[in-house]
């Protein structure tokens, strides 16, 4: 499995054994490396930057599962937020992680948080946790190179829906969602961010009459006066983007373009995209 790779063409992802586990692994110049674990089974890398250094879970040789940084041949344990388990998600450019951890346990409710992770950080605490926008849960999916955090989070105690979010580093944002009030399509998940605070993922757009709930890619970005906005991806598609469904984004660069999956509607089946903004 291939999930990542950087500007010197290096891939990063995950290798079958033959015991039927696998690895985190990396690809560079025809051969491939098996970085290891941290002591477990199992282990896969999801990120890499341009100097090599790479991200990703692997199992601890109790069980648990961390996130961990490779780097110069090493693989290093993230640690947790005080819960049993962390999973590393994005690393940007600085090497500033972001991923979701179980917090301390404070009761019969575990808690997840999304967290960044410096480390360059001058003291031993380099794990941050960014909090919630409501409830118990929280995850990192995606970190800009301001070290501003895109994922998801609950937004109530009450039930269980989640919203998209952007952490500046001082307060996790609230994106909302395109679902309205009702419980079924009030729901949005944030998977990209670029370095001008563009966000991207998908969300919901409620029933309406005899058409059903439908999963769609969205786009969340300000206007000049600095008021966010998320839209339908679908309402910005030109001619040529008529045929498809755009029914998630995963990424978008700083020119703009974005990575997505849609559902071809004439010919059926999923495929994937490149959505490119009109060049000015």
């Amino acid at each position: 499995m291939a999930w990542a790779f950087n500007d010197a063409t290096q891939v990063v992802g995950a290798t079958r054994l033959s015991n039927g586990g696998h690895h985190a692994a990396l690809w560079a110049k025809g051969h491939l490396r098996d970085l290891g674990t941290l002591g477990g089974v199992q282990s896969e890398a999801v990120a890499i930057t341009n100097r090599g250094v790479i991200v990703g879970t692997s199992e601890t040789k109790s069980g648990a599962s961390h996130g961990f940084l490779w780097r110069n041949g090493k693989m290093i344990d993230l640690g947790t937020l005080g819960g049993a388990y962390a999973q590393a998600y994005a690393i940007n450019d600085a090497g500033v992680i972001t991923g979701a951890s179980q917090t301390q346990d404070m009761g019969p409710m575990t808690t997840t948080h999304a967290f960044i992770y410096l480390q360059l950080s001058t003291n031993n605490q380099r794990m941050h946790d960014l909090g919630v926008l409501g409830g118990l849960f929280s995850s990192g999916l995606a970190i800009n190179n301001y070290n501003h955090v895109a994922g998801y989070s609950t937004i109530s105690h009450k039930d269980g829906r989640v919203h998209a979010f952007l952490h500046n580093g001082k307060s996790m944002m609230d994106l909302g969602s395109l679902g309205g009030n009702s419980l079924d399509s009030d729901y949005s998940v944030a998977q990209g961010v670029n370095s001008k605070d563009q966000v991207v993922g998908y969300t919901y757009l409620p029933a309406v009459g005899e058409m059903p709930l439908q999963q769609v890619a969205f786009l969340w970005s300000r206007d000049p006066r600095g008021i966010g906005k998320m839209v339908n991806l679908n309402s910005l598609l030109n001619e040529t983007g008529r045929n498809y469904l755009v029914i998630s984004a995963t990424g978008i660069n700083d020119k703009g373009q974005i990575a997505a999956v849609a559902y071809d509607i004439y010919n059926g089946g999923l495929r994937a995209v490149l959505l490119t903004p009109p060049l000015k």
